[in-house]
């Protein structure tokens, strides 16, 4: 998926710097990685899009979307990364442990990133890890506008980048 650069008119702080990248297809799709090490949930689609940093150099990204982990002892994680790449990680990592075996939940997770370039354009993949090979770290993606509730899990997973 390509996405065209989004130059505001104006980038104060709390703007948006592109557009929202929301990916909801039509049936539940899962994306999952099961490895220790961080890698992208679905390079160049969950992702935040091309955007020109601003010039205080500073953004937060905030990422949604309805959250697995796939047993009670494993933590799942969340970061950044340039796109198609994973290392460095970019900004800090979210980490969590839901509940309870196989609880999905609705998660928001915020990612401040300080240090980029005025005026330079940058797109981060969105990545996942989990603390056992054995169990998946999912985020499950759906388009759900129907009027009455499925039976099923998901939602739109949506990336969305301001200047801060």
């Amino acid at each position: 998926m390509t996405f065209p650069l989004y130059i505001p008119k104006t980038s104060g702080p709390g703007q948006y710097l592109c557009p929202p990248n929301v990916y909801a297809p039509a049936s539940p799709t899962i994306l999952a990685v099961s490895s220790t090490t961080f890698a992208a949930l679905s390079s160049g689609v969950i992702c935040t899009g091309p955007f020109a940093a601003p010039a205080s150099g500073s953004v937060k990204v905030t990422v949604s979307g309805i959250v697995n982990q796939q047993t009670a002892t494993a933590a799942v994680a969340f970061a950044l990364a340039a796109l198609g790449t994973v290392t460095p990680l970019i900004g800090n990592s979210v980490q969590m442990q839901m509940p309870n075996i196989t609880t999905y939940g609705y998660e928001t997770m915020e990612f401040v990133v300080t240090g980029l370039t005025p005026g330079t354009s940058y797109n981060f993949d969105v990545l996942a890890a989990t603390s056992n090979a054995a169990d998946a770290a999912e985020m499950v993606a759906q388009s759900l506008t129907a009027t009455t509730i499925s039976a099923g899990r998901g939602a739109p997973i949506t990336v969305t980048v301001q200047g801060i």
